[in-house]
C-alpha cells in the first residue's frame, strides 16, 4: 500500500489530527461527501457564487465511474486490511462528519 501512489497518503498528511481538525472548525467552509456528490457540489456552488451552469459530469467515462457490473466485493480479510490501513483515516472522516453536521446546524442557507 505504501507503495501505491493514490493510496499511500493518509487524511492526516492533509489534515492533521482529529483534534487539530476539531480546533480548526471554525476556519472551514464546508466539508463535502462522495456518497452525495451531487447535492453537495450544488450547496458549495451557491457558497463560493459559481454560475449554475457548472455542473458535474454525468456520463460514466468523464465522471471516471468504474462500470455498473464490476465487482464490488471484498473478503473478509481484505476489509480487515483495509480497515488497519485506514484507521486513522477512519477516524478523521468521523472528525469530518461531525464537523459537518455542527455547520449545517449553524450555517447560513446561500440567498
Amino acid at each position: 500500500m505504501a507503495s501505491i501512489t493514490h493510496v499511500k497518503d493518509h487524511f492526516s498528511n492533509w489534515l492533521g489530527s482529529s483534534d487539530y481538525l476539531t480546533s480548526r472548525g471554525d476556519k472551514i467552509l464546508f466539508i463535502g461527501f462522495q456518497e452525495q456528490l451531487g447535492s453537495d457540489w450544488d450547496v458549495l456552488r451557491e457558497m463560493l457564487g459559481i454560475d449554475r451552469g457548472a455542473t458535474l459530469p454525468d456520463d460514466d467515462v468523464r465522471a471516471h465511474r468504474n462500470p455498473k457490473d464490476l465487482p464490488r466485493w471484498l473478503s473478509a480479510t481484505a476489509q480487515h486490511n483495509l480497515r488497519e490501513w485506514y484507521s486513522s483515516d477512519l477516524a478523521i472522516f468521523e472528525t469530518c462528519r461531525e464537523l459537518r453536521n455542527r455547520t449545517e446546524r449553524t450555517a447560513t442557507p446561500p440567498s
